[in-house]
């Protein structure tokens, strides 16, 4: 059974990171997460992440369905019918999504919760130059300098 209540905090807050670094190792750029636990009576994490196209953000969605199945999660509701520019993942405690570069700019879901902390999360098995560009490209996709991230 999945599941669908606010509970164990740490748990979320770890399956969010590793929901964050399959986006990651799929290519989302400008992945964040959002602690929104004093901001959110819904929900503890956001995730967000810039798709490039319409099968990018496929393939996203599937390798985060199969990576949620594996934390034991599945989506309690997701938005229908599919967008070419935003899709949303809900699944209880963490809410996804994944946006084109224009809806992402233009909707701006991040500054919905200006309380909200940025959870720092780093890929998984990457290499030094690697990381420097993940988060190089994060960086310029929030308009950031790399120092915050």
């Amino acid at each position: 059974m999945p599941r669908s209540s606010r509970g164990d905090s740490i748990a979320w807050k770890t399956e969010a990171i590793a929901l964050a670094r399959t986006l990651s190792e799929k290519k989302g750029e400008a992945v964040v997460i959002l602690d929104i636990r004093k901001e959110s009576p819904l929900a503890d994490f956001l995730l967000v992440a810039t798709v490039l196209s319409r099968p990018h953000m496929r393939t996203l969605e599937a390798a985060l369905d199969e990576k949620a199945g594996s934390l034991g999660l599945r989506p309690l509701h997701r938005s229908r019918p599919a967008s070419d520019r935003w899709q949303v993942l809900d699944f209880g405690s963490i809410i996804v999504h994944l946006m084109s570069e224009e809806a992402r700019g233009f909707y701006a879901v991040e500054k919905l919760y200006p309380g909200s902390k940025r959870l720092r999360w780093e890929p998984r098995n990457i290499g030094g130059r690697e990381k420097r560009d993940v988060l190089k490209r994060t960086s310029a996709a929030l308009r950031l300098p790399s120092s915050t991230l």
